[in-house]
C-alpha cells in the first residue's frame, strides 16, 4: 500500500514537472515572439522617424532656396530700378546741357531747311520764354530771309528746355523738349540695362 502511495506521489510530480516545463518553454516561446515585434516596431517606428526627418529637411532646404532666389530678385529690382533713376537724372541732365541755344540754333535751321518745302502755311516754333527772347531777333530773322514761309515763335512754361516744331500750323508737331528728349533715351537705356541684367542672371 505504501509503495503504491509513493509511485502515485512520484507520478504526480512528474506530470507536474512535465507540466512546468512546457508551460515554461511556451512562456519562453511568447517572450521571444514579443520581443522580435517589440524590436520590429521599433525599427519601423525609427525608420519612420527618419524618413519624416529626410522630408522636413528636404522641404526646409526646398523653403531656404526659395526664399533665396525671391530676395535676389528683388535685390535685383531694386538695383534696377535704382539704376534707372540714376540714369534718367544722368540723361536728364545731359540733355538740358546740350539743349544749349547753340545746338538748338543748328537743329533748328536743319529741320526748317529740310522741311519747309512741305510745310502747310506757318511755321509754329515753341520754346520757353528766355530762348525766345535769345532766338527772336538775330537767329530767326536771318532764318526767315531764308524760306517762304512765315515763322511764328511762341513761348510756353511747360517747356523746360528745347522746343517744338510745327509745319502744318500746330495740327502735329515735332517734340524735341528736354522732357520728351530725355524720356525717350532713358527707355531706350533702361532696355538695354534690362538686357544687361538679364544676361548677367543667366551667367
Amino acid at each position: 500500500m505504501a509503495q503504491q502511495i509513493q509511485q502515485l506521489i512520484d507520478r504526480i510530480k512528474e506530470e507536474g514537472v512535465h507540466a512546468a516545463e512546457q508551460k515554461a518553454v511556451q512562456l519562453e516561446k511568447e517572450s521571444q515572439q514579443q520581443a522580435r515585434q517589440i524590436i520590429e516596431d521599433a525599427r519601423n517606428q525609427a525608420e519612420k522617424m527618419i524618413a519624416d526627418a529626410r522630408e522636413d529637411i528636404e522641404k526646409l532646404q526646398q523653403a531656404s532656396h526659395m526664399a533665396l532666389q525671391q530676395s535676389a530678385r528683388d535685390m535685383l529690382l531694386t538695383l534696377k530700378k535704382e539704376l534707372q533713376a540714376v540714369l534718367q537724372h544722368i540723361v536728364a541732365r545731359d540733355v538740358r546741357d546740350t539743349l544749349s541755344v547753340e545746338n538748338m540754333m543748328r537743329v533748328i535751321q536743319s529741320l526748317v531747311e529740310s522741311e519747309s518745302a512741305q510745310a502747310q502755311g506757318e511755321i509754329e516754333l515753341v520754346l520757353n520764354e528766355s530762348d525766345v527772347k535769345a532766338l527772336k531777333d538775330g537767329f530767326l530773322a536771318r532764318l526767315q530771309k531764308e524760306i517762304k514761309n512765315n515763322i511764328v515763335i511762341k513761348s510756353a512754361d511747360d517747356i523746360h528746355k528745347g522746343f517744338n516744331i510745327s509745319f502744318d500750323q500746330g495740327r502735329s508737331s515735332f517734340d524735341f523738349s528736354d522732357e520728351s528728349l530725355a524720356e525717350y533715351l532713358g527707355a531706350f537705356l533702361n532696355n538695354q540695362l534690362a538686357l544687361i541684367i538679364k544676361e548677367s542672371m543667366e551667367k
